[in-house]
């Protein structure tokens, strides 16, 4: 949807005559626009009539109902009043639809409705009154004595986040699958790496990382079986990176001693011009969480494989 109008109340719709009785709404429908309507409950036979409506007379009333419920519905609901610009009907504050006014409609550039979800894009709302919540919230979470730190936390973002829309092309249905199964892989990989944070990517980070732990290891007392296995483990962090220059035809005795021993954590080969760059400012970052659990990962299947009396490979 294009610039609707948008109402915000926790009412239960469960009659026509509710709609009806609202003048303001029915104005706002004449003039052609189109009206959201996020509520509480709709009643069924409420939403089959606007459904005909909209079939035979062209009504543009979409009926939208109002997540969560209790509290967390009314924060929320208050939320969208904000992004949107528009005013909460809030029923337990006696109000209704009768007391709708042309100012309290709330609107957005652009307004994705689906099943499960509702996307506001560019909406009205005063940025300086958003910024005010997100205060409010952030001071919240700096209280150790707020409940409920996840629902804060996601309102939060909700409220400082923005919704990109990426579109795309491609010349075939393989082409597409190819290029779909990328995207989502990205937007996954930003996902983690905002949870957990990033490492430099190529391999560096793993190749690294007996350097970091040599000397606590130096420390602690280990047999011989446990030094084995742990060396085992050290020299296996390096292959990544070797397997990576080796794809792209270069040479990684030519760089593995010198990164091995480089103070700078982000140092690393890019593998697409074959120069020593700082990976983070060139984009070639891994998220933690990932790294961790290949590592994690490939252990385990270590472990298996020692434990099995047979292996086959091909």
């Amino acid at each position: 949807l294009t610039d609707p109008s948008v109402i915000i109340t926790n009412m239960k719709i469960d009659s026509m005559k509710v709609l009806a009785e609202c003048t303001t709404l029915n104005n706002k429908l004449a003039e052609g626009g189109s009206v959201v309507l996020i509520c509480n409950e709709i009643d069924e036979s409420v939403f089959h009539k606007i459904t005909m409506s909209f079939i035979k007379n062209g009504v543009k009333l979409y009926l939208v109902k109002s997540p969560t419920i209790g509290l967390h519905q009314s924060n929320e609901l208050s939320d969208v009043a904000t992004v949107t610009g528009g005013k909460f009907l809030d029923q337990q504050a006696g109000m209704t639809l009768e007391d709708l006014k042309e100012e309290d409609f709330g609107t957005c550039k652009s307004l994705i409705l689906s099943l499960e979800e509702s996307s506001f894009i560019e909406g009205a709302g005063e940025q300086i009154k958003i910024d005010t919540v997100i205060s409010e919230l952030t001071t919240l979470l700096d209280d150790d004595a707020t409940d409920d730190r996840e629902e804060t936390k996601r309102r939060r973002a909700k409220l400082k986040g923005g919704v990109a829309q990426v579109y795309i092309d491609s010349t075939s249905d393989v082409e597409y699958r190819e290029v779909l199964d990328r995207l989502e892989d990205a937007i996954n990989a930003t996902k983690v790496a905002y949870e957990s944070g990033i490492v430099a990517g190529g391999g560096i980070a793993l190749m690294k990382v007996p350097k970091d732990l040599e000397a606590n290891l130096a420390k602690e007392s280990k047999s011989e079986d446990e030094l084995l296995g742990i060396h085992t483990v050290f020299n296996s962090l390096a292959e990544p990176f070797k397997v990576m220059l080796f794809n792209a035809g270069l040479d990684s005795n030519e760089y593995l001693e010198l990164l091995k021993e480089h103070p700078h954590e982000w140092v690393g080969v890019n593998c697409m011009t074959g120069k020593i760059k700082n990976l983070k400012d060139e984009g070639v970052i891994d998220p933690l969480k990932v790294t961790v659990t290949a590592l994690t990962n490939a252990v385990k299947v270590a472990g298996i494989i020692l434990n099995t009396s047979c292996t086959i490979t091909y």
